[in-house]
């Protein structure tokens, strides 16, 4: 299989990752064994597999967090424009500002 989501954990994990084409990849999104610090052997990377553990709870947090900041009125922005003029001659940069 080219890739894999996986939420399984133990054994279960271990087979997914035997279940890898070479170049596959796997999305590793379950806790269990990333806070368990189950060990993953390093021969399925001789294959050129990827592995990525994905933290489902801190991407979700992180979109709540921005829905509820897009949600929140915006202050009003004064902006001042600034014009700089650069010449082209040997003379040095001359700016002005409004």
């Amino acid at each position: 299989m080219d890739l894999a989501l996986n939420s399984l954990a133990d054994d279960k994990l271990q087979a997914t990752v035997r279940c890898l084409a070479p170049h596959g990849h796997l999305l590793e999104i379950g806790k269990y064994d990333i806070l368990k610090n189950t060990p993953l052997g390093m021969r399925p990377l001789h294959a050129n597999i990827s592995f990525q553990g994905i933290d489902l709870d801190s991407l979700f947090k992180g979109v709540m967090q921005d829905q509820a900041r897009a949600s929140q009125p915006r202050p009003q922005m004064n902006l001042h424009t600034t014009s700089a003029c650069l010449h082209t001659t040997s003379e040095p940069w001359l700016f002005s500002f409004e």
